[in-house]
């Protein structure tokens, strides 16, 4: 009897095995890494996703002219009777620095909020406004800082910054990477479809920049347009308003336009 129970629990053990055996994966997919930690391939998967992320987001586009920065985005909301989510879009950081973000809203208010305190402590330390160079590399560093870290993620969001100093603007992304624009960026979903409306808005008013009105109207316009062909987007039917934002040495002003209605 009990030859034969032997018999019976090495038999179950080697139809295990052989069930084991057949499942294997590759060598590759059998690793585990750390969010930091980069995989075989070279990459580091996390602040890929966080890209991602970003690049879903909200939609904003940005030109600048040689006094003023304008910005412009929808605003998604869940019922008409909502006039505001708790999210600003935009932040003024110092009287040259103007910021935007995309992507995951609750990583955007951290972010804005590191860019604003970075801002102040500068000015109390020096007494002058913070240069725009030393401004995009301490963000830099605040963004690269979560891709190493232990026990934390990469922001999923990028920031779209307009310097009033340089007339430029400039793009930040998960990985802490500065890219200049020039005088027009888009970041966050439609980007493609919406690169060339915002390039041709810039090049018609480079020279006209005292137009405000128009400015901010024509963005507007090439935003409910890209929104209105894009069918398929989950969020279209909470698009209620178009913000619209300009910045200059002048002031900080911030416009809401019914995404519903005709925009002259």
């Amino acid at each position: 009897m009990a030859t034969l129970a032997t018999f019976v629990l090495l038999l179950l053990y080697h139809i295990f095995l052989s069930s084991a055996k057949d499942r294997r994966v590759p060598v590759n997919a059998r690793h585990s890494y750390s969010l930091t930690t980069f995989d075989t391939h070279g990459k580091l998967t996390q602040v890929e996703r966080a890209s991602r992320a970003a690049l879903l987001g909200t939609p904003v586009i940005a030109v600048c002219t040689n006094d003023t920065i304008y910005f412009s985005a929808p605003q998604a909301l869940p019922s008409p009777f909502i006039v505001d989510d708790g999210t600003a879009r935009f932040a003024k950081v110092s009287d040259t620095i103007i910021v935007s973000h995309t992507g995951i809203a609750a990583d955007g208010r951290i972010a804005i909020a590191a860019a604003q305190r970075c801002s102040v402590s500068h000015e109390y330390t020096y007494d002058e406004n913070m240069p725009t160079e030393a401004f995009l590399e301490e963000m830099s560093l605040f963004f690269q800082e979560y891709t190493m870290k232990p026990g934390v993620r990469p922001f999923g969001c990028s920031l779209i910054v307009g310097s009033l100093e340089e007339k430029q603007l400039y793009r930040l992304d998960p990985s802490g990477a500065v890219e200049t624009l020039g005088t027009f960026g888009v970041i966050g979903s439609m980007s493609t479809k919406l690169k060339d409306s915002v390039e041709k808005i810039s090049g018609d008013y480079e020279n006209s920049p005292e137009k405000q009105d128009q400015i901010r109207a024509a963005l507007s316009k090439a935003l409910v347009k890209a929104i209105n062909e894009v069918e398929a987007s989950p969020d279209k039917s909470g698009i209620q308003t178009i913000l619209s934002a300009s910045f200059s040495r002048q002031g900080f002003l911030v416009d809401r336009v019914n995404a519903t209605q005709n925009i002259d």
